[in-house]
């Protein structure tokens, strides 16, 4: 996806819980460990840019535990990366 401002991009990472192991990823382009994510599309709500995702680079359908009512406002306030936490 493009960036939307040169500036800001507003972003999302999981963190998939099964049992006692997490999900983690090689990212492509930084080559470090991560959760499933990415950027949040223009109007997309975040709870559903991370199910996106996680669909998009794991293949899961995955059901958020929290923090599962933030906005794109409470993202845009605090972080630049809103983190969810997820159970397969």
């Amino acid at each position: 996806m493009a960036h939307l401002h040169y500036a800001l991009d507003l972003c999302v990472e999981v963190f998939i819980v099964n049992d006692d192991a997490v999900l983690l990823r090689m990212h492509d382009k930084y080559k470090r460990w991560y959760g499933p994510g990415g950027h949040v599309d223009p109007g997309e709500d975040p709870n559903e840019a991370v199910k996106r995702e996680a669909m998009e680079e794991a293949g899961l359908d995955i059901t958020l535990v929290g923090p599962a009512d933030w906005t794109q406002e409470h993202i845009v306030r605090y972080f630049s990366t809103a983190l969810m936490i997820a159970v397969v």
